[in-house]
């Protein structure tokens, strides 16, 4: 039996995972073609296994919100690959989060809520550092300060002082 490598290249992969996330988009050639800035003629060469340039490439998985590696690497049919992470958590932060063609939405809600929690989870501990720190830097502040108003007690003390009147060397040989 022969192996059909073709059938595992990059390219074969990157052209099928495109038609099929743009099928579960729900977009046709000339949508997608349209949204990432090409022409429908583009998109048809991609799905049949021409390689887009790196900044096209890139464009279309911006739109997806996926990796280059996931939209190269991974057969998006195959039913494992389903639950993959397909959005970044940089999305999530600019809110620019959109519902993703091969998760339910349970799932997404879920990956949100997760997200969010991993990112409050973060914050508390930012702020507890934070404490520490303001913690340790009042301590110091407050050593300065005793240490200051010991310095100013000395000072205090020997103005009052009655110290014997000192005489010059030069007098005390005559």
């Amino acid at each position: 039996m022969q192996i059909n490598y073709e059938k595992y290249s990059y390219k074969h992969l990157l052209s099928k995972n495109l038609k099929f996330l743009r099928l579960k988009a729900g977009l046709n050639q000339e949508e997608l073609a349209k949204i990432v800035d090409l022409n429908r003629d583009n998109i048809t060469s991609y799905e049949r296994g021409i390689a887009p340039k790196i900044d096209v490439l890139l464009k279309i998985v911006k739109y997806f919100q996926i990796t280059v590696e996931i939209i190269c690497e991974l057969d998006l049919e195959k039913k494992e690959n389903l639950n993959i992470e397909l959005y970044s958590s940089e999305a999530l932060k600019k809110g620019t989060y959109k519902k993703s063609p091969l998760l339910s939405e349970e799932q997404e809600r879920g990956n949100i809520v997760q997200k969010q929690g991993q990112e409050v989870d973060d914050l508390k501990k930012e702020v507890n550092q934070l404490k520490s720190i303001i913690q340790m830097q009042e301590t110091t502040i407050k050593a300065y300060e005793s240490a200051i108003r010991a310095q100013e007690t000395t000072i205090e003390t020997l103005k009052n002082a009655n110290f014997p009147k000192q005489v010059p060397v030069s007098e005390v040989s005559q």
